[in-house]
Formats: C-alpha cells, sequence, structure tokens
C-alpha cells in the first residue's frame, strides 16, 4: 500500500475517534443536565411549587382528581398483594 493512502486512512481514523470523544462528551453533559433537571422538578413537587395555585385548583376539578393521601393508600395496598 502506498505511505500516502496509509497517512489519510490514519488521518480518517484519527478524526473519527475524535468526532467520536466529542459525541460521547456531549451526551455525558445531556445526561448530566437532563437529571439535574429532574432533580430540580422533584424538589419543586415536594415542596409543592411545580403548579401555580390556579393551576392546581383546575386540576382539583378534573375528573380523576385524588388527594396524594388517596393516592398512596391505593399503592399501598397495590404492593400488598
Amino acid at each position: 500500500m502506498d505511505s500516502i493512502i496509509i497517512f489519510f486512512e490514519i488521518c480518517k481514523e484519527a478524526v473519527s475517534l475524535t468526532l467520536t470523544d466529542k459525541v460521547e462528551a456531549e451526551l455525558k453533559e445531556a445526561l448530566q443536565k437532563a437529571d439535574a433537571l429532574r432533580q430540580s422538578i422533584l424538589k419543586k413537587a415536594f415542596e409543592g411549587r411545580l403548579l401555580t395555585e390556579k393551576e392546581l385548583e383546575a386540576t382539583r376539578r378534573e375528573e380523576d382528581w385524588e388527594p396524594a393521601g388517596k393516592l398512596l393508600e391505593k399503592i399501598r395496598l397495590e404492593k400488598g398483594k
């Protein structure tokens, strides 16, 4: 094989590895951001700040709305089966 062809093949592999590393780093960063967002949403939910008062009232008027205590009791009963 001609040395110039070998050189280009090596360069092509190096570029491919560089792109793979970049995509891996971007994916890792995106996963970290997604985890931080999930934590933020859970924190707001536990603090009762996920919905505005207006949204909360509208939710309570929904046909399938149940208080959290009732939902937790259903979960406990399901786990007991």
